[in-house]
């Protein structure tokens, strides 16, 4: 049997009984979760705090419903943050059944909810559960990555993990830490594809920087962003373009060294 939260602990917090929750408490002394996650579900429709949430997230996660029960999860911890620890242990639950079945929705919710519930709660493996399971958005890779980075089991993992986060890092507007991640990636990896990548969104970050310090008046760190955009890619799109916007810079600037490279220091 899947350990539960005290039920009669659960019914004595609750302060206002509909029927849909009398039904609901009926069917769920009776095991019957199913029917009991859908009379809670109904009764939360009216309107409920945090003692009815918890209930229909024990009842929708012994059913099977985990993308419910995580959402329920996270509603108790928004309604009342004295019952966070609670909630953040549901969703741990959640999150574990997720992973195991790969319901990537329902683990991507626990996932998040224990971000909100509990922040400072190790979440390495949910997290490494989410990062490997498919695609994540960007905003999504920068709040979960670095977790899953600490969880990760091996040293070619470590390497996927910091070259997707420089990306999501990139397409969020963070060049300079991503710029750091790719680095790390071209310093660690021996595999072509991940220095490859690494090199594209150094040199694509490379040009926007220069381009931010340009627009800023500041020539001198345009001009080392730009040479190692070019010094990156210099065949490709970001290579072309950092050339274009060297050219716009004055002639007597000091010259950096024009093979800097990831391995070096940046402005």
């Amino acid at each position: 049997m899947r350990p539960a939260l005290p039920l009669l602990a659960l019914l004595a917090a609750c302060t206002r009984v509909t029927d849909a929750e009398r039904l609901g408490d009926r069917a769920y002394v009776a095991g019957r979760y199913a029917d009991a996650a859908t009379a809670y579900q109904a009764a939360v429709g009216t309107g409920a705090g945090a003692p009815l949430q918890a209930r229909y997230a024990q009842a929708a996660w012994h059913a099977g419903r985990l993308r419910d029960a995580a959402r329920a999860w996270a509603a108790v911890a928004a309604d009342d943050p004295t019952r966070a620890v609670e909630a953040a242990d549901g969703l741990e639950l959640v999150a574990r059944d997720a992973a195991r079945q790969q319901d990537v929705p329902a683990l991507r919710e626990a996932v998040f909810g224990l971000l909100a519930a509990a922040p400072d709660r190790p979440l390495g493996v949910h997290a490494l559960a989410l990062a490997t399971a498919g695609p994540l958005g960007a905003a999504d890779g920068v709040a979960v990555l670095p977790a899953a980075l600490a969880a990760a089991p091996d040293p070619s993992t470590v390497d996927v993990l910091l070259a997707t986060w420089g990306e999501a890092l990139r397409e969020t507007g963070a060049c300079e830490p991503a710029i750091d991640a790719f680095r790390a990636v071209i310093r660690r990896s021996g595999q072509p594809d991940l220095r490859a990548r690494a090199d594209l969104g150094t040199a694509h970050c490379a040009v926007r920087l220069g381009a931010n310090a340009l627009d800023a008046g500041a020539a001198d760190i345009a001009r080392r962003w730009l040479e190692l955009a070019v010094a990156t890619d210099s065949a490709g799109e970001a290579g072309r373009a950092a050339a274009l916007l060297l050219a716009r810079l004055p002639t007597d600037e000091p010259v950096a060294d024009s093979t800097a490279g990831p391995d070096e220091e940046t402005p």
